[in-house]
């Protein structure tokens, strides 16, 4: 009886440790897609996403020091000036991520409450929630092994010598982070905090030069080992989709999902034959063939893929829960993040090609045909326009707008806002400026009206604001966003 509650406990132990570490490793990809844009800025937000992932493996195994690092993280969390950014923003984006994906709701619903609503309710509940368990977790889990102190393996510190050279160091750099920065501000000790996480890495170290026969430090266990080069795997199909290869993706799509079979494979001692190899890359193949195809033909290449990927699995006699992992893994990271887009959403079009015009979204927008004779716009989570126009044009490329055409009449369409801002009632659209167009009638000159953009657009506040003005001639100077008065409306409302 105590035997069976005891692995009772270690099951739930390990439910928890997966559940975690998928969140973190989520939450992780989210953070290094946010600020991949800005190299410089990557070092700190890497350092954190190495510490939580380290600090989850360590709770795990119960190693002593687990509630240490732990305590580190949950205080640079709390004190770290830029929280809001580097933590609030990825996790916010993950959940709008999730309502995208299952829901279809509208693109950055949270993001956007996180902003520019005056209470912050749901983006702040949500960035809360993710502090408290990003922070709370490893720290409860950590005191849980506590109340079991005789499974915890306490690890002494060797090499404390240099630990304490590190300290000192550390603590220097530290104090004069900002000391020299103009103007001087006070020590910045979330930077301490931050590189004192990384003591025990020097304990495990000496421990193993002292005795690498008795002792295996964290980064050198399997399961570190092999969850490192499934997320390498999958990192690596992340930045070739955002890269927007073209058929660079179709060897991506191949290549990686035979990887991380054979990864997998051989963590449970089973090897993997030429057959396997080449069941996968025809189901792979037909995945990627499938994006240039609509509807009956694109379904039909989605289920020979998944086909080919259960055959292997089946085939190979995995047991349940690898025999589940292997194909979420490769259909719902591997495949979507090699060609840039989720093919399992708009199956009713098929793709044209990349949408070159817009310069904010130039690797995330594809051109879409339904039927060959009508366009539509998809990004990488579904359709933002339908495939029900004759034409579409971009007007300015630094401006979301575009003008399209249906029954002969021209409209405009917002592609960040996903919104008709003028219906196709007009018969042409001409530029006459920069920023200034003709919406012509010619049926009804008198309707005639010129629309102006403002000179900056901002995609967040454009929820509620227009960034465009309609009037009966050309405005003389440049239209300018009012801070002040966009500030005033959003206080008032």
């Amino acid at each position: 009886m105590k035997m069976d509650k005891n692995r009772t406990i270690k099951g739930m132990e390990k439910s928890l440790f997966i559940i975690d570490i998928l969140l973190c490793s989520i939450w992780g990809l989210f953070m290094f897609s946010t600020w991949a844009f800005y190299v410089g800025a990557l070092l700190v937000p890497v350092l954190l996403i190495v510490v939580r992932l380290w600090v989850s493996f360590m709770v795990y195994k119960r190693v002593g020091y687990g509630l240490y690092t732990a305590t580190c993280f949950a205080v640079l969390l709390i004190g770290y000036e830029h929280r809001d950014i580097v933590f609030g923003i990825p996790i916010i984006r993950m959940v709008d991520y999730a309502c995208m994906v299952v829901g279809g709701a509208a693109p950055r619903l949270f993001l956007t409450d996180y902003y520019y609503t005056p209470d912050k309710e749901m983006g702040q509940m949500i960035a809360n929630i993710g502090y408290v368990w990003l922070a709370g977790y490893p720290i409860l889990f950590g005191l849980y092994s506590l109340l079991k102190i005789r499974s915890i393996k306490f690890r002494l510190m060797p090499g404390w010598k240099t630990i304490v050279k590190y300290v000192v160091v550390v603590s220097l750099y530290a104090y004069f982070y900002e000391f020299f920065r103009e103007p001087a501000s006070p020590p910045d000790w979330w930077v301490w905090t931050l590189m004192m996480s990384f003591v025990p890495i020097i304990t495990e170290w000496h421990a193993y030069k002292e005795s690498s026969e008795s002792f295996t430090p964290i980064w050198k266990d399997r399961m570190v080992g092999y969850y490192g080069l499934l997320s390498l795997i999958i990192l690596t199909a992340f930045l070739i989709g955002r890269e927007n290869p073209g058929y660079l993706g179709s060897v991506g799509v191949m290549a990686l999902s035979v990887l991380l079979l054979y990864v997998v494979l051989k963590s449970d001692g089973i090897s993997l034959q030429t057959r396997d190899v080449l069941i996968l890359v025809f189901g792979t193949f037909a995945y990627w063939l499938a994006q240039f195809f609509d509807n009956e033909l694109k379904i039909a290449l989605l289920v020979i893929n998944l086909c080919c990927i259960a055959y292997v699995c089946l085939l190979k006699g995995l047991n349940w829960k690898t025999l589940l992992f292997v194909p979420i893994a490769i259909i719902v990271f591997i495949q979507p993040f090699c060609i840039g887009n989720n093919l399992y959403t708009a199956t009713d079009v098929g793709m044209r090609g990349k949408y070159r015009y817009y310069d904010k979204a130039i690797k995330g927008l594809w051109l879409v045909d339904c039927g060959k004779d009508k366009l539509g716009l998809r990004d990488r989570y579904g359709m933002i326009l339908d495939a029900d126009y004759e034409d579409i044009q971009h007007m300015q490329r630094s401006k979301p707008y575009v003008k399209v055409k249906k029954n002969g009449k021209w409209g405009v369409y917002d592609l960040e806002q996903r919104r008709m801002e003028i219906p196709p009632t007009y018969t042409d659209i001409v530029q006459k400026g920069k920023y200034t167009f003709l919406l012509a009638d010619e049926q009804n000159p008198q309707n005639n009206k010129y629309l102006t953009m403002y000179v900056h657009y901002y995609r967040y506040q454009a929820k509620i604001w227009k960034f465009y003005e309609l009037s009966d001639t050309i405005p003389e100077q440049p239209l300018a966003f009012d801070w002040s008065q966009f500030e005033d409306y959003i206080n008032n409302r």
